[in-house]
């Protein structure tokens, strides 16, 4: 049983969300998900849609110089340009005065992130501290974790009840990468904007939703067969029709969302991260489906979808005929179909952590 901390942690949107904007951050501490998240957080704040010409990313171990010339060439078109440079702790010490000296007097148009496990030699730290701001991202312990559950679903509209918070950290332990994947899960599954220990405890005894994943990848597949069967399964457990319209709808607004970000420049995993899509197998399914489907039938499916809630609501048709008659029209398109997704479900196996590489395509 987890045992809740009464003392107040910081989470990464307390330590940058201010209305100021600076330009330098430390991004130091031993828990990976917790940087990514700060950095994510930035990228939002700083480019806010103005695309990846004035994103810039490096490893600080093999490229300082690099990194310090893009840090100080003025941005495309004016405003401000982010400049992360990720595993910083592995810049050579020698070396260390180049940034030593940018960090005195930082570039005011750019944005520079120095990210890692923990600050390079002894002066960084201070300097950091003294033009920018220092933000902690050490791992939480067991008993913070239902705190940093409840903000997280408050960021999507989502009210998480503390007892069901507590529910969910004592599966998870302090793991927050794992803690936001069972999260995800558990929105996704309940499609709720309260969610109660009751829906906490019916998803994880359910086997954490696996069969709407399951529909979601052979929709993606576009395996009608496999959808019809994954469909009788989700109705044969007793989920009503209701519940399996919202959560496909939700499935695709995010899905469109998801595409947009592609076709903006912005890369796979930063597209998932902005939508709440972290865990690696979720957002394998994203990229496929982007694929197989295009936009207009995406729309398309929407809209059906809110065609068929309506005669659900105000009409007496069998729920999973409408629901079939809709598979049958987004399923059977004329585009080829992927093929079978064969990495673990999102319930069992993974750190919950994304590569972070660009999509380049299969």
């Amino acid at each position: 049983m987890v045992r809740t901390s009464r003392k107040a942690s910081k989470d990464v949107e307390e330590e940058i969300g201010t209305a100021e904007i600076f330009p330098v951050y430390g991004i130091f501490g031993a828990d990976p998900f917790r940087r990514e998240d700060a950095v994510r957080r930035l990228r939002d704040r700083v480019l806010s849609g103005r695309g990846e010409i004035h994103y810039e990313s490096y490893t600080g171990g093999e490229g300082l110089r690099d990194v310090l010339t893009a840090a100080e060439t003025l941005p495309f078109g004016g405003g401000k340009k982010l400049v992360v440079a990720r595993d910083c702790e592995k810049i050579p010490d020698e070396e260390l005065f180049l940034l030593e000296r940018y960090l005195e007097r930082p570039n005011p148009s750019t944005v520079l992130v120095l990210d890692g496990a923990k600050p390079p030699g002894k002066r960084v730290a201070p300097l950091v501290k003294k033009t920018g701001k220092l933000v902690e991202a050490a791992p939480l312990k067991s008993g913070q974790v239902p705190d940093w559950l409840v903000r997280r679903a408050r960021e999507q509209g989502i009210r998480l009840e503390r007892d069901a918070a507590l529910m969910i950290a004592d599966r998870v332990g302090s793991d927050l990468a794992l803690a936001q994947q069972e999260l995800e899960k558990v929105i996704t599954y309940s499609a709720k904007r309260v969610i109660r220990r009751e829906e906490v405890a019916d998803t994880l005894s359910s086997g954490g939703g696996g069969e709407i994943w399951t529909l979601f990848d052979r929709i993606g597949e576009r395996d009608l067969a496999g959808a019809f069967a994954a469909l009788a399964q989700l109705i044969s457990q007793g989920d009503h029709p209701v519940k399996i319209v919202s959560q496909l709808a939700g499935r695709l607004r995010k899905l469109h969302a998801f595409r947009s970000l592609l076709d903006r420049g912005t890369d796979a995993a930063e597209a998932g991260s902005s939508l709440g899509v972290r865990h690696p197998y979720a957002l394998k399914c994203f990229i496929r489906e982007s694929k197989a489907y295009a936009e207009e039938e995406i729309r398309r499916g929407i809209s059906r979808l809110s065609e068929v809630d309506h005669k659900l609501k105000q009409t007496q048709l069998p729920g999973r005929i409408l629901l079939e008659m809709f598979l049958v029209g987004l399923v059977s398109g004329r585009r080829n179909p992927i093929r079978r997704i064969t990495s673990p479900s999102p319930i069992s196996g993974s750190d919950g952590r994304s590569s972070g590489k660009p999509y380049a395509g299969e």
